[in-house]
């Protein structure tokens, strides 16, 4: 018995290998660029409106009453339920890919961290901040345009916002 090989070690694993097993076995049952046009997209166009009416100082245009912010912290959850969501494959060719490829999930990161500032600012009722927030939401999502998908816009391509045409 004392010369005997002890017994391999059995070892639990920890809770982030496990999440990440989970998350690998999952897929989305639609294409990550459905997601992206779908999700993001639409959140995201009221959350600029937000930015862009202060630095075009139109404050006609920004929140006024509760149910304005309640419709920007919409959109803002959205936001941060998207960047976790674009890092499960999908349909679509590529998605297995992307989401494997570690410099995905930065960009996703960026678009929960994005989202959970503009949730913040919306629970505040401030706009102060949102177009530097709107700027670093642009940064990450032309980021990865332009590493995973530099010929398809980042924007409008199956919608576009009021008084513009789809395709711009």
């Amino acid at each position: 018995v004392g010369c005997a090989k002890p017994p391999a070690e059995t070892k639990a694993p920890d809770a982030a290998a496990a999440a990440a097993a989970a998350i690998a076995a999952m897929q989305l049952p639609v294409s990550l660029n459905a997601v992206m046009v779908g999700v993001v997209d639409h959140a995201s166009d009221p959350l600029f409106d937000v930015g862009n009416a202060t630095r075009t100082n139109q404050p006609e245009k920004t929140p006024k009453t509760d149910a304005d912010w309640r419709q920007v912290e919409y959109h803002a959850y959205q936001m941060i339920v998207s960047g976790r969501i674009m890092q499960i494959p999908g349909t679509g060719p590529m998605d297995k890919q992307w989401t494997s490829d570690p410099r995905w999930k930065p960009f996703a990161d960026a678009v929960t961290d994005v989202g959970s500032q503009m949730l913040q600012k919306a629970q505040a009722k401030t706009t102060d901040g949102f177009e530097e927030l709107g700027d670093k939401l642009v940064d990450a999502c032309e980021g990865c345009h332009k590493v995973f998908k530099p010929e398809i816009p980042t924007m409008r391509i199956m919608h576009a916002p009021a008084g513009e045409t789809a395709g711009k």
